[in-house]
């Protein structure tokens, strides 16, 4: 275990419990949330290794008061746990100036478990929960100029890149990276979607495209150009950008294919950095190659 501070969440086991925290009471129901979280901490450690446990019971205990649902058995418990001392040998080892940090910090603690509930709050992992549009989805997506400075520097003016506002482009849906949020929620996944991009812009949204004619975009890297980029899976990002499906077409999906991809941020997306500079700067991809 790795700890930094005398703070409740100044250690690596209460920083990673943490997620596994708010995974599964955003799962579960509070009491089937506890007993996850119990069964799983007991595959480390136990009530043996005291200052483990404390770290377990304490970072609980106050992630369940903050968000409004902390039971009366987890409170008792975590007030047992202070008021007898157990697990303050190990902060003897660090000196009498930290060890009664670590004691005014339980003290805080326990005031804060014995004071009244706040109101419940919503509890969500900070992931990407929904994996988005289906595999083969060509979608077009409006680029967002005005009032933006372009910021990518391959030759496209600033009066070139603001003419594309409004405009459309299209992006396939590839398929999903789907990364596991917690062992305690094994159906709960972060999910980044992966799209191509293909050439050419369009005043309003396509219609009857004949996807066997569409040609690739690409960004480039050193010498290298391709068409793929990685972005959130959400559909906030593509709702602001009135996006629509136009159709869906599967013959030429190929994730392996997929070996380098440009990170491209919906959600940074100000003045001085914004995705339609990339966007725009990949899509001549005759001029890139002669770049």
């Amino acid at each position: 275990m790795g700890t930094w501070s005398a703070s409740i969440m100044g250690n690596d086991t209460a920083q990673d419990l943490c997620i596994d925290y708010t995974a599964a009471f955003y799962k579960y129901d509070v009491e089937t949330a506890l007993k996850k979280i119990d069964e799983y901490v007991r595959t480390m450690f136990d009530e043996n290794d005291e200052e483990e446990w404390c770290n377990y019971i304490y970072s609980l205990a106050d992630f369940m008061y903050k968000k409004g649902i902390l039971t009366d058995d987890v409170r008792n418990n975590a007030i047992e746990l202070i008021d007898s001392g157990t697990g303050l040998d190990a902060w003897k080892c660090e000196g009498r100036k930290m060890l009664e940090k670590r004691k005014n910090v339980l003290e805080k603690l326990r005031a804060e478990l014995l004071s009244p509930l706040p109101d419940k709050k919503r509890i969500r992992p900070k992931a990407y929960l929904e994996d988005i549009f289906e595999n083969g989805d060509i979608v077009a997506i409006q680029l967002k100029t005005e009032g933006k400075d372009y910021c990518n520097g391959n030759g496209i003016s600033q009066d070139e890149f603001n003419s594309y506002d409004k405009k459309y482009i299209l992006i396939q849906k590839i398929y999903s990276e789907a990364h596991p949020i917690s062992v305690l929620t094994p159906n709960l996944y972060d999910y980044n979607a992966i799209f191509r991009l293909f050439d050419g812009v369009y005043d309003e949204i396509p219609k009857d495209i004949d996807v066997s004619k569409l040609k690739d975009a690409g960004f480039k890297w050193g010498d290298k150009l391709y068409p793929y980029f990685i972005c959130e899976s959400s559909m906030y990002y593509f709702k602001r950008r009135n996006y629509k499906v136009i159709t869906n077409d599967k013959t030429n999906i190929d994730k392996d294919a997929v070996t380098d991809k440009h990170y491209l941020i919906f959600g940074c997306d100000t003045k001085y950095i914004n995705p339609d500079s990339y966007l725009i700067s990949a899509l001549d991809r005759e001029k890139n190659k002669s770049e």
